[in-house]
């Protein structure tokens, strides 16, 4: 990005440089109308730069405009990637976003709304930031939900009664109340620096999470990146666990 911007700076000043000489050099000439026509009344008459004058006058204003062009980065700088928790506000353009990784099965519009009320910190996203001297562009990039859980709400997980997508709200303890077990329910991104950042926030939450007394921390990735970042968590398949061919992971504190 760095490169394309002093490229094209470098481009319009050289530009710029070449048609504002052109054209000082026409200007000098044509103020030297009489003493030429004098010598050579064959070739310069008068009026004779009359047409090569108003065509420098523009080109001095565009000479000028290319210098200032250079001068400005008009282009977007950037990517910027910032985080922040998910506002309720965005929750159904959020769920579009995500359904591009899990599909329909991915928690509804209504239970997300309903995680976010009880726990807003429990969905992060990653924003792609673009900035320009006109504007500035916003987008989606990537995310992660870490849901925390009662000791009762893994059990039922556990016992097959409720699955990653369909936890309730009271399943979620509130904020200051303990936490025994945490989910990742999921994880994705639009390339791999704002992957690298939901992963850095996720792991960055889990510690947390075990140094503020938690039990454990679960996930059943049913992708090969999923399991792949299970593994890189240092999660271990529970044995019994499978659905559909896809063993709960889990990871138990201490864990650093």
């Amino acid at each position: 990005m760095a490169t394309e911007a002093l490229r094209r700076k470098t481009l319009l000043a050289r530009w710029g440089m070449v048609l504002f000489g052109v054209c000082s050099v026409t200007l000098a000439v044509s103020q030297s109308e009489a003493p030429l026509a004098a010598m050579f009344p064959r070739f310069v008459h008068t009026g004779f730069f009359n047409v090569p004058l108003g065509i420098s006058i523009g080109g001095l204003a565009l000479a000028g405009v290319l210098l200032l062009c250079s001068k400005l980065d008009l282009g977007a700088t950037g990517p910027v990637y910032l985080s922040e928790e998910l506002k309720a506000s965005e929750v159904e353009a959020f769920r579009q976003f995500a359904i591009e990784w899990f599909g329909e099965t991915f928690a509804s519009t209504r239970r997300l709304a309903s995680w976010l009320q009880k726990r807003p910190d429990c969905i992060v996203v990653v924003r792609c930031l673009r900035t320009s001297r006109l504007k500035t562009t916003s987008t989606l990039a990537s995310f992660y939900i870490l849901l925390p859980l009662t000791r009762h709400a893994m059990d039922l997980y556990l016992a097959g009664q409720v699955d990653g997508a369909s936890f309730l709200q009271e399943h979620l303890p509130a904020a200051g109340e303990p936490v025994y077990a945490v989910y990742v329910a999921g994880i994705a991104g639009v390339d791999k620096q704002a992957n690298a950042s939901s992963l850095l926030l996720l792991h960055k939450s889990i510690q947390a999470f075990f140094k503020q007394g938690g039990a454990v921390a679960l996930a059943r990735p049913t992708t090969k990146r999923g399991l792949g970042l299970a593994e890189h968590f240092g999660m271990q398949p529970v044995p019994g666990t499978e659905i559909d061919g896809h063993p709960l992971y889990a990871l138990q504190a201490p864990w650093g």
